[in-house]
């Protein structure tokens, strides 16, 4: 289905505006992640098994680094122009990955259904993390884990940049 984030923590079927963060993302992505953000995303991932919930998958550039022992990725990725690239490095991936349309406050698994949940790069762009991070607590099997790799919101000039290219 597609569709894009309306702000609100829901999908919204039909939506083609696709944002300029998403366009110059799938254009940085690769550069960054030849930079260092590559070892990053290796780290965040190294050592997990069975089902995990990659929450903002972006273009899908950490799909390669998924162990052999994760059995099942659900990509969730609201943006359209996203999931679109997400979905061309899933069908590359070496461990069976499903891209998503939905957002973080509404994953879509049952209870206790993933033994990972991985945020990426992505806390900066969720409208309501408490929510967020409530869901990832109830698709996670007691014991599972939460993983995050994230940054903050620059101070000054920076800051004013990126909420006018990813505003919240």
């Amino acid at each position: 289905m597609e569709g894009s984030h309306d702000g609100r923590g829901a999908g919204t079927a039909g939506r083609t505006d696709v944002s300029l963060f998403a366009r110059g993302w799938v254009v940085a992505s690769p550069l960054l992640e030849r930079f260092g953000l590559g070892d990053s995303r290796r780290r965040l991932v190294a050592g997990l098994r069975g089902t995990v919930v990659e929450v903002g998958a972006g273009s899908g550039v950490t799909f390669e680094h998924y162990p052999p022992a994760v059995t099942r990725v659900v990509a969730v990725e609201p943006d359209p122009h996203l999931r679109a690239h997400a979905g061309r490095y899933a069908a590359r991936a070496a461990v069976p990955v499903e891209v998503v349309d939905t957002v973080a406050e509404t994953l879509p698994l049952a209870d206790g259904e993933a033994d990972a949940v991985v945020f990426g790069l992505v806390l900066c762009t969720v409208p309501d993390v408490p929510a967020a991070l409530a869901e990832a607590r109830r698709v996670l099997v007691p014991g599972g884990e939460l993983r995050l790799l994230e940054h903050v919101r620059a101070d000054g000039r920076l800051g004013a940049v990126a909420d006018r290219i990813a505003p919240a």
